[in-house]
């Protein structure tokens, strides 16, 4: 079961397009695609840098790079200072009269005209800015790696050829740098995690075949759930990355309950030791499960459909943890269990009784102890409940990334020399 569902989970793919944040009937939804339809593109990229843009040279960078940028993936047009007429007006008798460029003229009128100044030319006429206005096509996780990625190579050019610092944002941006930094994430994370709760597990048990069973065990679970979302027809999303982790800490969780107990019953001699220890844990495991799968559940309340998806996906994971402990554990317990011996390393000794130790003095501790918990606790609460009145809901998804990420640098030098409505 485990084999087939880790071929199903290879079916799901990772959409970050604002479509699936909506039901198919959703109202907003429909009006979205509508406003699609009609005007072909929804999603602009934003591409400034520091120029005199009032001069030949400073025009001739603008339409070099709107040049090249025109050739790029699912573009759908460009604008900049150069789509407006800033001429000064003229008489009809020197109309055809080729005269060389005002700068001056052409600088005051984009002053004065909204639509050119601060979006295409900051006040003070040394940034400008090209508008990309994105096709239908780049909403997709892969159009949106297509521009980006075809935006990023014009910029490095651009860099290279003539040494001009060029300042990438918008939200096609914000999704790539997103997408990227998170899978960054998960693959320098795990592969960390995963010695360390091997190790911490080889420590307690002594037992390199016993420390494996965990990790087992929320293998299997994460593949058993993105089974569930292929069938389903579910895309994974930002969201999704939070679900491994939860499915780890219960998987190895309800799975250390067990090898505990059942290391205690094969120490006593006692027969069928991991079947014992299954049948005498699987009701206190249960009702933890249930309560957090429960609590999970209430994200069905939500409006947006990746969440509700996550709730009730992070609830399967936490169910299948719990079924795959009581099951596969014992199961595993039982062939390995000739290979697994009674004797600790020194170190799991040391370990074993230090925390014995400290497990007994809070199981039993002095009265003066026992008379505190309760104001403590107390104050501890209130404390925890006047933090939580303070919290603030963060929206601004550039507070997501470092105060150093190029990124943020882009989009805060776009803000602060074009206006923040531009970026």
């Amino acid at each position: 079961m485990t084999v087939v569902s880790t071929l199903l989970a290879n079916n799901v793919a990772f959409q970050n397009s604002i479509d699936v944040w909506f039901v198919e009937d959703d109202p907003a939804l429909a009006n979205y695609n509508e406003f699609g339809t009609h005007f072909e593109a929804d999603e602009t990229v934003v591409l400034a840098f520091d120029t005199r843009v009032f001069s030949e040279s400073g025009y001739a960078t603008i339409e070099r790079l709107a040049e090249q940028v025109r050739g790029a993936p699912h573009v759908h047009r460009v604008l900049s200072v150069l789509d407006f007429d800033l001429d000064p007006l003229r008489n009809l008798d020197d109309w055809e009269t080729v005269s060389p460029p005002d700068w001056d003229s052409r600088r005051l009128n984009a002053v004065q005209n909204s639509l050119v100044t601060p979006t295409f030319v900051s006040v003070d006429g040394n940034t400008a800015s090209l508008l990309i206005v994105a096709k239908r096509s780049a909403g997709s996780v892969t159009g949106k790696g297509e521009i980006v990625a075809a935006l990023d190579q014009i910029v490095a050019s651009e860099s290279k050829r003539s040494g001009l610092k060029v300042y990438l944002t918008g939200s096609p941006v914000l999704d790539r740098r997103s997408l990227v930094y998170n899978n960054h994430d998960i693959s320098s994370v795990y592969p960390f995690i995963v010695p360390l709760i091997f190790t911490i597990c080889w420590l307690v048990f002594g037992s390199a075949p016993l420390a494996v069973i965990p990790l087992l065990v929320v293998a299997a679970a994460a593949a058993w759930v993105f089974a569930v979302m292929a069938l389903l027809g579910w895309n994974a999303t930002l969201l999704t990355s939070a679900m491994l982790p939860l499915i780890l800490a219960i998987g190895v969780a309800d799975s250390i309950h067990v090898l505990v107990d059942y290391d205690r019953r094969r120490r006593l001699g006692e027969p069928d030791a991991a079947g014992a220890a299954a049948r005498h844990l699987w009701k206190p495991c249960l009702f933890t499960s249930l309560t957090t799968a429960t609590g999970l559940m209430t994200l069905l309340v939500s409006s947006l459909k990746p969440v509700r998806e996550f709730g009730v996906i992070a609830a399967l994971g936490v169910m299948a943890a719990f079924a795959l402990s009581m099951t596969l554990v014992p199961a595993l317990l039982q062939l390995v269990d000739s290979h697994v011996r009674l004797t600790r390393t020194s170190l799991s000794s040391h370990l074993h009784a230090r925390f014995g130790r400290l497990v007994e003095y809070f199981a039993a501790p002095p009265r003066v102890v026992t008379r505190s918990v309760v104001p403590i606790g107390l104050i501890f609460g209130l404390l925890c409940i006047w933090s939580a009145t303070r919290l603030d809901i963060g929206v601004d998804p550039i507070s997501w990334f470092k105060q150093d990420d190029p990124f943020r640098l882009a989009t805060e030098y776009v803000d602060e020399r074009l206006g923040e409505p531009e970026a």
